[in-house]
Order: structure tokens, then C-alpha cells, then sequence
């Protein structure tokens, strides 16, 4: 019983630091807090529809960025069990309960043997299935063998659904799929390109240098699409951008 309460004041103390989150950074970090107490190491948050129906495919995760570049440069997500099954479910589910070992397909060991090497031997996952056309899912994941993972999940599984349920909230009121004017914002095709590069990791001088401009130049085009897109800065424009469709991570 005592478990019990004590789990319920750590979600308390999540919920209220979510609440009073002003970006990304501070919703990470939140989200990492209450993942480590709950004995997991990392996770991973992926908006797969957004509200009106688009499929932007956000990311917010701690996983090694060598794993998450290696996943998309191979387009493992066609081969992914995981994305695939939250579709039939709206239960938390251990990955390796919605289909054993032995009945994956060689592309899908291969992805899971691939992904133990960075940390990655066992995950979790709990499906969101939001407002309107809304689906997204949040995973944690551990490098616990599966034998060990199965217990801790099967225990914690309740509290991290409400964590996951929470967590995608706030990120759809911070950075809304849909703006309040009617339709997406109007960004320019140039535009569109300075997110897209910013989104790379570019900064203004090298996209500069890319695209044959000013250093000047970048930075005004970048500063329009935080004013079209409503944010403070180019960190939001670039999540406010993939939610709403308009770039690919």
C-alpha cells in the first residue's frame, strides 16, 4: 500500500511539472525524471496522426541518436511490430508479448538484435489514441533482458499510461496541431527550406552557405516562421512544423 502511494506522489510531482512546462526541454526532462524512478532508462514519444488527420510522425525521445539516425536512414519503421500494433489496442503492451521471438521475421530480429547494441534489449509501449484522428504512442524502454523487463513493466504499466496520458497532452496544447486560424500556416516554399535545414541541425551560417545567402538573410526567413507559426523561437518552430505536417524529421 505504501508502494502504492508513493507512486501516486511521484506522478503528482510529474503532472505538476508538465503543467508548468514553457518548452521541449522542460517536458524532456520531466518525462526522464519520472521514467528513472519508475526504473526505466529511456524512452520515446512519437506522434503518428495528428489531430486533423495528418501524419507528421513527431519524435521526443532520450534514445541514442545514432540508433534513432540508423533507424530512419534504413527505414526500419516499415518493419516496425511496434507503430503497427497500437492500431488493434489501447492497452500497454511489452513488445515481445505482441509477437514471440520466434514467429518475427528476420527484418524484425534484425532490428531488435541491432537495437540491444545501443542500450535497447527490452521496451514497452502504451498507445494514445486522442482527440479527432489523433494516435501517438509513448515506449520506455530499458537494457534489462526480456525475463527481467516483463515484471517491472507488468507492475508499472498503469502508472506509465497515466504518464504517457499526460505527457502527449500538454505537448498538443503547447504546440497544437492546427492553428487558431482556420487551415495551417501559409509558410513559403523558402521558408519551408530554412526549417527543413534548421531541422538538420544546420545552423543559419551554414545553411547560408548551402543555399548561396546571407547569414542575414537566414536568420529573417527563420524568424517569419516563428511569427507565421506563432512560437517564441526556432526550437518550436521546428516541433510546431512536423506536427502540423509541414517538414520530415
Amino acid at each position: 500500500m505504501a508502494q502504492v502511494k508513493n507512486s501516486l506522489g511521484y506522478i503528482e510531482d510529474f503532472i505538476d511539472e508538465v503543467d508548468r512546462a514553457k518548452d521541449l526541454d522542460d517536458l524532456y526532462s520531466a518525462m526522464m525524471k519520472q521514467i528513472k524512478r519508475q526504473g526505466f532508462e529511456s524512452f520515446i514519444y512519437r506522434l503518428i496522426v495528428a489531430q486533423n488527420g495528418t501524419q507528421p510522425v513527431y519524435y521526443l525521445s532520450s534514445i541514442p541518436q545514432e540508433w534513432k539516425d540508423r533507424y530512419k536512414n534504413l527505414n526500419y519503421g516499415k518493419d516496425d511490430i511496434v507503430a503497427r500494433h497500437i492500431g488493434r489496442t489501447m492497452r500497454p503492451f511489452n513488445w515481445l508479448e505482441i509477437c514471440p521471438w520466434n514467429d518475427l521475421t528476420d527484418a524484425q530480429r534484425n532490428i531488435m538484435n541491432e537495437a540491444r547494441v545501443f542500450g535497447i534489449t527490452s521496451g514497452g509501449t502504451v498507445p494514445i489514441h486522442g482527440v479527432g484522428h489523433t494516435k501517438a504512442l509513448v515506449s520506455v524502454t530499458n537494457n534489462l533482458p526480456p525475463e527481467k523487463f516483463a515484471p517491472m513493466f507488468l507492475h508499472e504499466r498503469h502508472a506509465i499510461h497515466l504518464v504517457a496520458t499526460y505527457f502527449h497532452e500538454r505537448i498538443v496544447q503547447m504546440y497544437p496541431s492546427s492553428p487558431r486560424s482556420s487551415g495551417f500556416a501559409r509558410l513559403s516554399s523558402r521558408e519551408l527550406e530554412m526549417l527543413t535545414w534548421t531541422a538538420a541541425g544546420k545552423q543559419p551560417g551554414e545553411i547560408a552557405d548551402i543555399l548561396n545567402l546571407s547569414t542575414h538573410t537566414v536568420k529573417e526567413y527563420i524568424q517569419n516562421c516563428c511569427r507565421k507559426l506563432n512560437v517564441v523561437n526556432k526550437t518550436q518552430a521546428i516541433a510546431v512544423a512536423l506536427i502540423q505536417g509541414l517538414i520530415s524529421p
